[in-house]
Formats: structure tokens, sequence, C-alpha cells
């Protein structure tokens, strides 16, 4: 196993951990932080004195890290310099500060067991549940641009905020970026399982792109997706993204019943002249059954020209492909415009979903889909589920496929095929 796969793993492992206690923790008062910290100095110490001593001066950093946790707290030492840390039941943001200032007093005061002081220069990058991120996977990320905002502006620690990652990428030539991109190999698919909410078996998977950038690290598809949607870099990205789904899903184990492959399309995708025909050889070129790919498009991007996108999708769709409508219910369709739109398929969004134990009016909201949904003779699924609590209301409610933490976490090709075998 190589160093970015056990890397991969243990990052999994934590985000899962938080998810755990995110579960825990539901709609309290509580606050779950995510401390990604750089520790510069390492490689100087591994260089000079070297050896062994270097070896017991890093275990005895590690061990000041370490020593600054509660009996509830979770630290992952990616490698010397890279660590992880979790800190679940915190009150407000003033205690997370606290917990910073007392990690930099600890690491900028060492001094080792001779009394010499030890300069490795900690930086430290912050994420709060729930007030920037929703999962555990969302605050590693976050956490890990905050300390990378920490870097480059040279101050000791950062808090991520929701204009971060816009103004760390809004200086990238996203087209040059992407296209490098591609090149390199730094994009992947991971694909999240879609289950029938009644049987428990599985229906198809959701392909979810990733990016791990060789600057900047993994970076959140809420990131970059925005910025590449109003650029002409979307249709490579959209072509790489159809292309890989595809080749990939036809490896996936035999189902006694199809599986659909769920692949993401945006509003500038719609207008392209060329994207029905790019579909069309896509599914050709892998020898697909059109009726086994889903394109999930938002309400948003279907009405932004009604007209040319019917067209567009109902080419698509009279050749097989499924169609579905994702967020339903954050956007402003209207059920006259719904009774024109080629549409197979509705998605519940997960901000209805999360609270649905807890919110009175959420339950309603999915209540209503759930019924215009039957009116319209649509499929439905419920995207966001992170309780089994909340898996069984929603089968008794009478929607009838889910995905969700719940069910599994988006994981990598090889991880699902080994998921399929576990669940046949």
């Amino acid at each position: 196993m190589d160093i970015v796969e056990q890397r991969s793993l243990q990052e999994a492992e934590l985000a899962e951990l938080i998810d755990g206690h995110i579960a825990k923790a539901g709609k309290g008062q509580e606050k779950i932080a995510v401390f990604a910290l750089e520790l510069r100095g390492t490689a100087r110490l591994r260089a000079h004195p070297g050896g062994a001593q270097a070896e017991r001066l890093i275990r005895e950093i590690h061990q000041k890290v370490h020593n600054t946790l509660r009996p509830n707290d979770k630290v992952v030492y990616l490698n010397d310099a890279q660590i992880l840390l979790t800190m679940p039941g915190l009150k407000n943001p003033g205690h997370a500060r606290l917990a910073v200032r007392r990690l930099l007093y600890e690491l900028n005061n060492y001094r080792d067991e001779q009394g010499f002081s030890v300069r490795v220069a900690p930086l430290i990058g912050v994420a709060l549940w729930p007030d920037v991120a929703t999962s555990g996977e969302d605050l590693l990320s976050k956490a890990g641009l905050a300390v990378d905002m920490a870097i480059n502006s040279q101050q000791d620690f950062y808090f991520y905020s929701p204009t971060l990652e816009r103004q760390k990428l809004q200086s990238w030539n996203i087209v040059q970026e992407v296209e490098r991109g591609l090149r390199a190999d730094e994009f992947s698919i991971h694909y999240q399982p879609q289950i029938n909410l009644t049987s428990g078996e599985l229906t198809g998977v959701e392909a979810l792109i990733r990016w791990y950038h060789p600057e900047h690290g993994a970076l959140s598809p809420s990131a970059f997706i925005p910025l590449v949607e109003h650029s002409s870099a979307i249709q490579p990205l959209t072509r790489w993204c159809l292309h890989t789904a595809l080749r990939q899903f036809k490896d996936l184990p035999s189902q006694p019943q199809p599986l659909t492959v769920s692949v993401n399309i945006s509003s500038r995708n719609l207008a392209e002249p060329g994207f029905g025909e790019m579909v069309t050889n896509s599914i050709n070129l892998w020898g697909m059954p059109p009726s086994q790919l889903t394109l999930e498009v938002t309400e948003g991007a279907l009405l932004e020209d009604i007209d040319y996108a019917t067209a567009v999708l109902d080419d698509l769709r009279q050749q097989g492909v499924r169609i579905s409508i994702d967020d339903f219910g954050t956007g402003y369709s209207s059920l006259s415009y719904l009774k024109q739109l080629p549409v197979d398929e509705l998605k519940i969004d997960q901000s209805f979903v999360r609270n649905i134990l807890t919110e009175r009016h959420d339950r309603n909201i999915v209540e209503t889909i759930i019924k215009i949904a039957r009116d319209f003779d649509f499929s439905l699924v419920a995207e966001g589920i992170e309780q089994d609590a909340a898996l069984k209301l929603l089968g008794e409610m009478g929607c009838e496929i889910g995905q969700g933490y719940a069910i599994s976490r988006p994981m990598a090709h090889g991880q699902l095929c080994d998921w399929i075998h576990a669940h046949l």
C-alpha cells in the first residue's frame, strides 16, 4: 500500500468517526472542531541531528500534541509534519480557540529532555460543525483549506469561513487548471450506493467527482464546481466524468436486477450544442444500456432555457436515458413546469431529509414531494440520509430509494466492488 492510499484510508476512518459524533450530537448546541496541524521544521530535524535522536524528538513533539487532548478527542498522525485532530462536544467557537492557543503554546515553547529549544513552527487550520460543514469529510477538507490559508497568510492559525474557498480559487485560471488536472490524473470518481428502502436491495450508484490538487490538497466539489460550471472547463470535465463512470460501472459485480449510475450535469452542459451527441457516443462506446444511465440536473439548470433543455433531454430520454431533477424542493419550478419536463425521477434535497426526525416542517415538505412524485408517476430518491431511524421513516412514508451515510459513504470503485460483494 502506498503512502497516498494509506493517508486516504486514515482520513476516511477519521471522517467516519466524525460522522458518528455528528449523528450523536443531533440538533444540540454542541460543536465539533477539526484541526489540521502543520509542523514546519520536522524535515530539518530529520536532517540534523538525524537518526535515532531525530526520531525521539519527533515522537516527543507528537506526544506534546497528544497531551493537549481530552479523552474523547482523536488524533491521526499522517506523517511527521501533518496531523489531524477532531474535538467533539465543544460548547462554542471560543472553546476551539482556547484549544488552538494551548496547542500553539505547548509546541512553540517545547524543549527536549536536554533543555534545548526545538522549533517546529506549528500552523493550524480549523473547521467547525455545524457552522461550515455538514459531514466529517467536509470538515476535514475545509480544515485543510484553512491551514493552507494560515500558511499563505503567515498566521499561526486560521478558522475556515465560507468565503475562503472562493478567495483561494478565484485567482486561478480554472480552465487551465482543470485541463492540467485531467492530464495529470488528479480527478477521481467516488460512488454512493442507492438502495430500495423497502427491500434493502441495491438499485444504483451516484458518481461524485473528487479532485486532489498537488498544491491545495483535497478540494471539496463545492469549492471548484461552481467556478467550473461558469467556464468552458465544464465540457471536458463532464466528458471525463461520464466516460469514467460508464467505464467503471461496467466492471461492477453483477446484480439480480440492473443497476443505474447517476451523473450530474450543469446548465452549461445543456446549452452546449454537442452535449446530446456526446452522451450518446459515451453510451455506445462503453456498450451501456441507455436505461442504466441517469442524468441529474437541478431545477434551476432546467429552467434557464426550458424549451432548449426540454428538447435536449427529451431526445436523450427517447433513447432510454433517465432524467432526474436533483435537489428538488430548493428551486423554483412550479407544477406547470414539472408537467412539461422530460423527467423520470425527483431527488429530495438533503436539507429536508437531514432533520426529518425532529422538524415537522421538513417532514411536511418531504410528504408533499412524495405525493407530487406519485401524482406525476416519478421515481423518488431521498439523499443525505444520516440516521437509521430516518431511513426507516422515509420508507414508511412511501419514498422508494435512499442514499446517505446511514447506508454508505461515497467510495472509490474498488471499495464499491467490495461493498457490493459484502451486501449480496
